[in-house]
């Protein structure tokens, strides 16, 4: 892969973009779209999609505003960025010749870029409406009245559901790092270290590693069982039980490991918890194998958190896992009390997913967490993250 000066290009090269779309394309094909509208909102972490990125190379980070991919059925696709000041960058980072500034709304650049590709009427896709204001999307329903305008999320999840071998590759430094950052905390959180601190050293670690993006959190003492999603002030006490989630995003592809451990020597206050998760996320990874569905996957995490069907009503459950590439959380998902399709989807070879069972005794105050980054293989699942499971001690 290239080097880049830009920390968010992922550098991978125009083969792998190109490869890219000839699957979406195929994905065009069969829903008779002859274009399709691709948007990523400035909101980046956690809920921005990643699609632009994915198609273009460009990154939609906050700074640097919406932005647009329209890919005709045939033709060259255009990529419309927020803003002149950042023509430079998307001509460096991005395989796509043809970059535009918008000058008007979103919808009036789709309708103006799709008008340069010869496309007057027809069926338009359209990906990254979840991430819309009511205005934008209203703009576009406005703007491209003349066309049958569809929500065509799928088209997107589905080519991202497997990832390429560059893509995996990105994926082990990234947990490479994840791992490196965790031990970086075991070593450094010690009595009378405070949250931030300790976070601060995590911090520093994956920064030198050239990490573009962190989500990391700690929760320790009588906040671990309500997960604060920032470091506190608080120092560590001797005894204390802690979970940490060391996150990462390096060249656009995410990774986390998830560990539950105590600060010295354990009181043993929240292990028995752990050891159930412990369980639960062992099982979950040893049914990701191609050709059984998510469906296996929760049932055999469920199965052990839940043995008699239902939940303790004082237990709260987050997501089991979720799937992990440019996006920090993307398909398929695993969650509890949900009527979701993901529980249908075939597991493939390729697919990274992370599987992160977690408890939180809402009565007690109490909790335990578990998470590893894993690719599908035909063999079964590997753990791209490497540090060790066990309740730890710093």
């Amino acid at each position: 892969m290239k080097e880049n000066w830009f920390t968010w290009d992922s550098g991978l090269g125009e083969d792998e973009f190109k490869r890219r779309m000839e699957r979406i394309r195929r994905g065009m094909q069969r829903r008779n779209l002859d274009a399709l509208i691709i948007y990523t909102s400035p909101r980046e972490f956690p809920n921005a999609s990643g699609h632009v990125r994915y198609v273009s190379n460009w990154s939609g980070d906050r700074d640097r505003g919406s932005s647009l991919v329209i890919l005709p059925a045939e033709g060259h696709p255009e990529l419309i960025i927020n803003s002149e000041n950042y023509m430079p960058m998307a001509k460096e980072a991005s395989w796509i010749k043809a970059i535009r500034v918008m000058k008007s709304s979103l919808g009036v650049e789709a309708k103006n870029s799709l008008g340069r590709s010869g496309i007057k009427k027809g069926v338009l896709g359209l990906v990254g409406s979840n991430e819309m204001t009511k205005d934008e999307y209203d703009g576009f329903q406005k703007a491209l009245i003349e066309y049958d305008l569809r929500k065509s999320e799928e088209v997107l999840d589905e080519v991202r559901l497997v990832k390429s071998s560059n893509e995996i590759e990105l994926h082990r430094k990234t947990a490479q790092i994840c791992d490196e950052a965790f031990e970086g905390f075991k070593r450094f959180a010690k009595p009378r270290v405070r949250e931030y601190e300790a976070w601060a050293e995590m911090e520093y670690i994956a920064a030198r590693r050239g990490v573009e993006k962190s989500g990391c959190t700690i929760a320790s003492g009588p906040y671990v069982g309500q997960q604060p999603v920032t470091p506190r002030a608080r120092k560590f006490e001797k005894n204390d039980l802690v979970i940490v989630s060391s996150v990462f995003r390096f060249r656009g592809y995410w990774a986390q490991v998830i560990r539950t451990g105590s600060i010295g020597k354990s009181s043993g206050r929240g292990e028995e918890i752990f050891n159930l998760i412990s369980e639960a996320q062992k099982q979950g990874i040893k049914a990701l194998k191609p050709g059984d569905t998510l469906m296996k996957v929760y049932e055999s995490i469920s199965d052990v958190m839940n043995p008699n069907g239902h939940e303790k009503q004082n237990h709260i459950h987050f997501r089991l896992g979720h799937g992990m590439g440019l996006s920090y959380a993307e398909k398929p998902g695993l969650i509890f009390h949900s009527l979701l399709p993901d529980y249908d989807i075939k597991v493939q070879s390729g697919m990274v997913i992370e599987i992160h069972p977690n408890i939180l005794l809402s009565d007690q105050v109490l909790g335990a967490a578990l998470g590893d980054l894993c690719l599908v293989t035909d063999n079964g699942a590997e753990s791209l993250t490497k540090a060790e499971r066990e309740f730890f001690a710093t």
